[in-house]
């Protein structure tokens, strides 16, 4: 009997790979073909596709644009040198993102844009990090490979967010 492997829609694999959240429900890695572990060290790079979600509160503003609660998804395009010595992924999302009025710092206005910049919330911690507190930027515009402080910003929306891997899921035929 030969066994393929098949690869379908992705769908969300926790860094530990302990747990995978599909569809708002949660299935334990190596159930229904997710792979168990091997993640825990992987370093965020340039291709890797990501969610990015959370925030402080446990109904946060900037996630009203997502009705069912998830993450934004995206990809990570660049590094661009960040607010202190890490640099800062910038992440284009499959869809533009729109907030309503009040979420994020801005006030009075609706708040649009298709790239995040992410910064790390803690000191100590790097993008090998599991899950990290990371701060969002959205931004109408790819932002310029330049520290923050030296660049046209775009709009903070969050100080404790997170994020994680997306991984393709893997079905087993026999």
């Amino acid at each position: 009997m030969r066994t393929t492997l098949r690869l379908t829609p992705p769908t969300t694999l926790s860094t530990t790979g302990t747990r995978t959240r599909t569809r708002g429900r949660y299935i334990p890695a190596g159930r229904r073909g997710y792979p168990r572990g091997g993640m825990a060290n992987r370093t965020l790079q340039v291709g890797d596709r990501i969610w990015v979600g959370g925030g402080y509160d446990t109904n946060p503003d900037w996630m009203a644009a997502r009705r069912d609660g998830g993450g934004y998804p995206g990809t990570v395009i660049e590094f661009i040198p960040g607010q202190n010595d890490k640099p800062a992924p910038v992440v284009e999302l499959d869809e533009e993102l729109v907030l309503p009025n009040g979420a994020g710092a801005v006030e009075g206005r609706e708040v649009r844009g298709r790239f995040l910049v992410l910064e790390l919330g803690h000191v100590g911690t790097d993008w090998a990090t599991h899950r990290p507190r990371t701060h969002v930027e959205l931004c109408d515009f790819r932002p310029e490979p330049k520290r923050w402080q030296e660049r046209q910003q775009g709009v903070w929306v969050e100080s404790h967010a997170t994020w994680d891997y997306i991984e393709p899921r893997i079905e087993r035929h026999s």
